[in-house]
């Protein structure tokens, strides 16, 4: 059954003005509801995957990251708690920033000392 085929069923059922009436959005965007609307963060759980998708760090990172000692410990196996999680992010930013260390490229003596050009 195609969309054209239930319209005239509609149409019976609602009668022409209350089809007409119905509120139309200007734009079709989906809206995407906030997943942690209304939950409690002590409450909540995130396994390791999640935690790793939250952060945007790739698999090898991230496993390295949840092993570290200062961040939050797992609770029973793999889950994490959403508000340590927080509280672990704010201890982050509230940190100074630490500038990239200088790369300084040293070379080992030479073994052999340069031959000099003829001429």
């Amino acid at each position: 059954m195609t969309s054209s085929d239930r319209l005239p069923r509609l149409r019976m059922a609602m009668g022409d003005d209350e089809l007409r009436a119905s509120p139309q959005p200007a734009t079709a965007q989906p809206t995407l509801a906030d997943p942690w609307a209304g939950r409690d963060p002590r409450h909540t759980f995130l396994s390791a995957r999640e935690v790793i998708a939250r952060y945007g760090w790739g698999r090898t990172k991230g496993y390295e990251m949840l092993r570290r000692p200062d961040f939050p410990a797992a609770v029973g196996g793999d889950r994490y708690r959403l508000d340590a999680l927080m509280a672990w992010e704010d201890a982050q930013l509230a940190q100074p920033r630490r500038d990239p260390p200088t790369i300084v490229a040293t070379f080992p003596p030479r073994k052999r000392p340069r031959r000099q050009a003829a001429g």
